[in-house]
């Protein structure tokens, strides 16, 4: 798994440091940063960013959440939200609209996994679908 693409509620537990799943997801990071010369890529949209940036504001100065998505930006890869993810996730079967611009936008990336909490929006997809320790699970075997 290569190209792990990163749900919003994903984003918010590493950012806001949010129990149960910050432990696990802040090791993914860690894990996807220390590969990166095996080109592990993380992958996040756009509007994952504007989304975390709208929460974030409520509990930190401005200056602080921009930097904390900046840094966020600069070590992942940012997929656009685009006319056709929109145009896609408006004919798309996905009853939450947000849910279907993630999907498509990691259609789009060509992502291994959708790293999220949230695996039921997603029953459809054929991408794999993770939690953090689902995924912390798989690439600790793959060491063994």
């Amino acid at each position: 798994m290569k190209r792990i693409f990163i749900d919003t509620n994903v984003l918010l537990d590493l950012l806001l440091k949010r129990e149960p799943h910050y432990a696990s997801t802040a090791l993914v990071f860690d894990w996807a940063v220390n590969h990166k010369n095996d080109d592990v890529v993380i992958l996040i949209s756009g509007q994952s960013i504007i989304n975390a940036h709208y929460i974030l504001k409520r509990f930190a100065k401005e200056e602080i959440v921009r930097a904390a998505l900046n840094q966020i930006c600069m070590t992942s890869e940012i997929i656009d939200l685009n006319k056709d993810v929109l145009i896609k996730s408006f004919a798309s079967a996905f009853g939450d609209f947000e849910d279907a611009t993630q999907y498509i936008c990691a259609m789009n990336a060509n992502s291994d996994v959708i790293l999220t909490n949230n695996g039921k929006h997603f029953k459809n997809s054929v991408i794999q679908i993770m939690n953090a320790d689902e995924f912390l699970a798989v690439v600790s075997a793959k060491k063994k």
